[in-house]
């Protein structure tokens, strides 16, 4: 969360501080290296943040299944109490390969943006044209 909040602050503050100098009719020159810079922190806070959310929500998956199993298995006994030991048995037999013995599942998680998307946005912007003091390009 905190990485989330470091992540906002950043931009939040460079917002404010362009909203500041242009109430104060100060003009930043953007060049491709204050623009570099400013990627190069969001990606550096963003990475983190994407990570440990993601692993977050593999552990949440992971107890959210172990509950379950363990939910099952315990009222697996109330359940067959009164049935006759042979289906007992066959029950727990074939219940056994369900809950034993299994892989664990790879956790898959796919990137909110892939490279396409990303070329496509970035080619749809273009560079805006300086203007002189007068207003004019």
């Amino acid at each position: 969360m905190s990485l989330f909040g470091i992540g906002i602050l950043i931009v939040l503050s460079n917002y404010l501080i362009h909203v500041i100098a242009q109430f104060n009719e100060q003009v930043f020159d953007e060049n491709p290296w204050t623009i570099a810079a400013r990627l190069l922190t969001a990606v550096t806070v963003a990475l983190p943040a994407f990570y440990t959310a993601r692993e977050s929500a593999r552990h949440r998956t992971n107890g959210d299944r172990a509950t379950q199993r363990e939910l099952e298995l315990s009222t697996l006994d109330p359940f067959i109490e009164l049935m006759p030991d042979d289906v007992k048995t066959a029950i727990r037999d074939r219940l056994t390969d369900r809950y034993f013995g299994n892989p664990i599942e790879p956790h898959n998680v796919t990137a909110p943006l892939d490279t396409e998307t990303i070329t496509k946005l970035a080619s749809a912007f273009k560079p805006m044209p300086k203007f002189d003091q007068s207003g004019f390009a």
